[in-house]
């Protein structure tokens, strides 16, 4: 990655007070871009301030489902590179909320891709849609799943999401190829299991067991032997930001789908094995069964990236791991960012100077 590239870039992020988003927004201001965002309130207003001060991000708290308001903040943003990233993201809420899931997760990509099509003049360069290793027909293959194979969804999170990759296929070859006189570069990115620092949502494995310990509750654990390929969100989050560059150096040679994840997978028991001797208070664990379907193996091949994009994961699993639950241990609210620019500057220099992943121990 040319660090230099983002140095004033126009970049818009939606669903920036998310998980993943805020790292991406962190990293993009550390880079020098000018970083706007989209999305609902987060309900931390510490953190958005923080944004605001460190880096001036100008944040736009508008609802992703309202397309008169998508069109207005891009047309005032002129943004060149767009990040879609406002989503509902986790499975056992949609299957509570199906209708708003689906809603949320189809027509916000309509949205943004409408408002970006309806634009008198446009400066978009690249646009980069993250969708999700579960847009593939899980077949429960012992191989990874590789950017061409059969696209579905058994429930309404990973239908959803393949659906929006349908969808943005679809703008990129009827409305921004280079044949309809308006060529925007456009690819997805599905990612691996992410795990990091500032994520608290219900139903995911790391949030859920550090809640269980410093509240003192037993955590219930649901498919203990499943596999995942758990990964630090800046392993993700450094490919977008390669695959964007390479959309606006090369074109549209680079859209597409794109996977994104470590070459390898642990299971829940791993995970928590891991958390259990890192964390200083004692964490009691209930197996059980969930209430919903969930995969028991997904992997995916991240091959493509790294062949065609150069794109390299640098920290392993346990790595992963370890960071984020150094995170939470030290993450009082008010140094929030800064501990977030620590561990981007840590694996800035990890990738600059460490052996191939495979090699990491």
């Amino acid at each position: 990655m040319d660090k230099s590239f983002w140095q004033g870039k126009r970049v818009l992020i939606t669903g920036h007070t998310g998980f993943k988003g805020r790292w991406l927004c962190a990293w993009l201001g550390r880079l020098g871009a000018h970083v706007y965002g989209l999305s609902e309130a987060s309900g931390d207003r510490m953190f958005e301030q923080q944004l605001e001060q460190s880096f001036g991000i100008r944040q736009f708290m508008t609802d992703i489902l309202n397309p008169v308001q998508v069109e207005e903040v891009v047309d005032e943003v002129q943004p060149e590179i767009i990040f879609h990233m406002a989503a509902q993201p986790i499975v056992s809420e949609a299957y509570i909320k199906a209708r708003a899931t689906i809603e949320l997760n189809i027509m916000g990509t309509v949205n943004l891709l409408e408002a970006v099509r309806k634009q008198k003049k446009s400066n978009v360069l690249a646009i980069i849609n993250v969708t999700t290793d579960k847009v593939y027909e899980n077949k429960e293959w012992v191989w990874g799943y590789r950017e061409g194979d059969e696209l579905g969804g058994s429930e309404p999170y990973s239908t959803s999401k393949a659906c929006s990759e349908l969808i943005t296929s679809m703008y990129g070859q009827a409305f921004f190829h280079i044949k309809s006189g308006r060529p925007i570069p456009i690819a997805t990115a599905r990612i691996g299991n992410v795990i990091g620092g500032t994520d608290w949502s219900k139903d995911r494995l790391l949030p859920d067991c550090i809640r269980a310990i410093q509240e003192g509750n037993s955590l219930k654990v649901r498919s203990r032997y499943a596999t995942r390929p758990w990964q630090h969100a800046l392993e993700p989050l450094s490919g977008y930001l390669l695959l964007a560059q390479k959309l606006v150096e090369k074109g549209q040679s680079f859209s597409g789908p794109w996977n994104f994840a470590v070459p390898e997978e642990k299971s829940v028991d791993y995970v928590v094995d891991v958390i259990q001797r890192e964390y200083p208070n004692r964490l009691n664990v209930e197996y059980g069964q969930g209430t919903f379907h969930e995969a028991n193996n997904l992997k995916i091949d991240s091959s493509k990236a790294r062949l065609t994009l150069g794109w390299e994961p640098r920290w392993n699993v346990e790595t992963a791991i370890k960071k984020t639950v150094s995170f939470y241990l030290q993450d009082n609210g008010a140094n929030r960012l800064d501990l977030m620019e620590e561990q981007i500057m840590e694996y800035e220099q990890t990738r600059e100077s460490s052996e191939p992943f495979q090699k990491i121990k």
